[in-house]
């Protein structure tokens, strides 16, 4: 189960991102604005500094052309100019009424004015007819000479100075400008001085004003976004919660809809296509398994009933095995008994009879042992059965398996489907920016969705893999004991007619007993032949023990066979289980 992540949720980390990227962006802006603002007045301020000397000069021309024209004096023409731009004398004679002036910029800013030799002509302040060539700022230079120099120069903007000025009274240099021309027929350099400070008399206005519109166009924006974006972070909120539950195991999630054509709903659709397919392959897998479980319980009983019927096989040879030893005693014992008929023709009676009970002994031992050899080639060919109905039943499992094989391959080539989708969901996310990094998260689970899936398939085709293997083993094991069992029924076989031979030996013996009876002249020729019955009887009943001990040996390695073909089925019906297990995790 993947725990839940603490924070904010995509909804507001986005909202979020977006607001402070409007306020950078919009407070960026504000201040681009502010200084261009700022940089626009002190144009507009220079450029009235202009205009305020430039009305000054015309001023002047005009009242020049009065003295050209006779109406007025020069020294009268200058006192109007003077009067007309820095306001009539005070009382003090000294000092100028700049209230009445026409030509000041707002406060502080003053006309005033000096002829060639750096003579105050004009200065509102009481400087008129002070000679100021030596007056020299704190920084050591020469403003007048400065002023007076620049006036004569034709480019406006070498007529603008900035320096750095105190006035009476004040403690603290402030910077000043001043804008100089020059009117060459009465010699003056006109100017106006003023603090740039005053240029900027509106600019707390427009301050307010940018950081209202910034707040305003803020505002505006963001909620522009999020009535924008509502429906698509839902549509993210809703595709984490599918993403969610099928992690959890849960396929039973209703299918997304969307008609988004963006990367959302791309990734919508993959996640669509992905729950069709993984319900597929789950429903596969599961009656596969369920198929394999079945199988591996019918084929656990055939071994059990297989491993039974080899111990009765078992038990059957091995009482074979003790009437043949038994037979082979007897001959032993007869033979020595018709070693003992030629000492003496007065025994022959006794040992006529010993060989007669003997004989009908055998008689029945071998008819016997006829009778289990029958009894053993019915087992054998029950056995050669059960191993060819094994052996059909591993082969079907093999190729269940290769279905099981084929539906892993199917699995895997889905897995990486979908992290090809995932990971163009990436590339589309990073693409977008800071904006699609929540889209990138999302491609991410996906992905480690798909490579989790992925592995899950690698290791069943692992477990099918050896399976594959085993199953190839246990044919391979099952045939061999084919063979065994096809060679122990020529064993059998050969044991019968062995048997059936001794059989007919002791009848024949036991004729020649009776004829003995009849006639003693033929004792020894009888005896003889006797002799060579019982040994040929003892030879064959020694083959007989040799063919069950190999009976025997035979059924013990298809037991053994057997056992380790049953634990592996075991085995396999395990695996079948824990697949199983791990597919009911999944809800159709």
């Amino acid at each position: 189960m993947i725990k839940r992540k603490t924070g904010f949720s995509i909804r507001w980390k986005l909202i979020i991102m977006v607001t402070v990227s409007i306020i950078i962006s919009s407070s960026l802006v504000g201040v681009v604005t502010y200084y261009a603002a700022k940089s626009e007045l002190e144009k507009a301020g220079i450029e009235n500094l202009h205009q305020i000397v430039g009305g000054a000069i015309t001023v002047i021309q005009v009242l020049d052309e009065e003295v050209k024209n006779g109406q007025l004096t020069l020294e009268e023409a200058k006192n109007r100019a003077k009067d007309y731009i820095n306001g009539p004398l005070l009382e003090d004679k000294k000092k100028r009424d700049l209230s009445k002036s026409h030509f000041i910029y707002k406060k502080e800013g003053y006309m005033w004015a000096y002829d060639d030799n750096y003579l105050s002509v004009m200065h509102p302040l009481g400087y008129e007819g002070q000679n100021q060539k030596d007056f020299r700022l704190e920084d050591g230079s020469y403003l007048v000479r400065e002023l007076v120099k620049a006036s004569k120069n034709s480019n406006p903007d070498e007529r603008l100075l900035t320096y750095m000025w105190k006035n009476q009274g004040e403690t603290q240099e402030r910077p000043q400008m001043s804008y100089v021309e020059y009117y060459q027929p009465w010699g003056w350099t006109l100017g106006i001085a003023v603090y740039p400070e005053e240029f900027y008399g509106s600019l707390p206005l427009i301050k307010g004003v940018i950081a209202g519109g910034i707040a305003l166009f803020s505002l505006i924006c963001i909620g522009v976004f999020i009535w924008l974006f509502n429906k698509k972070i839902k549509l993210i909120l809703h595709v984490s919660r599918i993403a969610k539950k099928i992690s959890e195991g849960d396929l039973t999630v209703k299918t997304i809809d969307t008609k988004s054509q963006d990367e959302i709903g791309e990734l919508a659709s993959a996640i669509n296509e992905m729950v069709t397919g993984l319900k597929g392959i789950i429903t596969k897998v599961n009656d596969a398994s369920s198929h394999v479980t079945a199988l591996s319980e019918q084929l656990i009983k055939n071994m059990e009933e297989t491993n039974e019927a080899s111990k009765q096989i078992a038990i059957t040879v091995e009482g074979l095995n003790q009437g043949a030893e038994a037979s082979s005693q007897t001959g032993e014992e007869v033979a020595s008994t018709m070693e003992e008929t030629a000492i003496g023709i007065e025994r022959i009676a006794e040992s006529s009879s010993k060989v007669a009970e003997t004989s009908e002994n055998s008689v029945i031992e071998v008819e016997n042992g006829n009778e289990a050899l029958s009894r053993a080639i019915q087992q054998m060919q029950s056995i050669s059965k059960s191993v060819d109905d094994t052996t059909l039943l591993v082969k079907k499992l093999g190729d269940h398996s290769k279905e099981i094989e084929r539906i892993t391959d199917v699995i895997t080539e889905i897995t990486e489907q979908t992290n090809l989708l995932s990971l163009n969901a990436a590339i589309e996310a990073a693409r977008a920016g800071e904006h699609g990094k929540g889209f990138a998260v999302v491609a991410d689970e996906v992905r480690k969705l798909a490579e989790q899936s992925k592995k899950s398939a690698e290791e069943i085709a692992g477990f099918i893999k050896q399976m594959q293997e085993d199953t190839s083993k246990a044919i391979s094991g099952m045939q061999k004991e084919a063979d065994e069992v096809e060679y122990g029924m020529v064993v059998i076989n050969k044991a019968g007619k062995s048997l059936e031979s001794i059989r007919m030996a002791f009848q024949h013996v036991n004729n020649q007993i009776q004829e003995v009876s009849a006639a003693s002249q033929q004792i020894s020729a009888g005896a003889e032949q006797v002799t060579a019955s019982i040994q040929e009887m003892a030879g064959v009943a020694k083959e007989v023990a040799v063919g069950s001990e190999n009976i025997a040996s035979a059924i013990e390695k298809q037991s053994s066979s057997i056992d380790d073909l049953s634990d592996f089925t075991i085995t396999l019906r395990n695996l079948a289980q824990e697949l199983q297990l791990s597919v009911d995790k999944f809800k159709l």
